[in-house]
């Protein structure tokens, strides 16, 4: 785990994780599914409350907010990950962000 090779990269429409027990049972299911990247939409969350997606297996939360209370996008990165970035864009009305960087020494970009 951990290469490019093996990454495993998934996309959810999360519709909101503002409530603790389903930030957890979200958090949950990416570590039981073995997930290397998440991308997550509609988080509804605030710049702060992003940061609370950080737990055992995510190491890096790259994420874009507006109110905390519509939009929001953030992009997990598992700590077994070795990557590099090179490059984020974040919309400041929570709309998008874009990052670019390597994993496994291979060009990537997210959004």
């Amino acid at each position: 785990r951990g290469t490019m090779a093996s990454c495993k990269i998934v996309t959810y429409n999360v519709d909101g994780i503002h409530s603790p027990i389903k930030r957890k049972k979200l958090l949950t299911l990416l570590k039981r599914e073995h997930v290397d990247i998440a991308i997550l939409q509609e988080t509804h969350l605030s710049v702060k409350e992003h940061m609370k997606l950080k737990s055992d297996w995510v190491g890096t939360v790259v994420a874009s907010s507006f109110n905390g209370r519509q939009w929001g996008v953030a992009i997990l990165f598992n700590k077994r990950l070795a990557f590099t970035t090179s490059r984020v864009l974040i919309d400041p009305m929570g709309r998008s962000v874009i990052w670019a960087g390597e994993v496994d020494g291979i060009p990537l970009v997210l959004s």
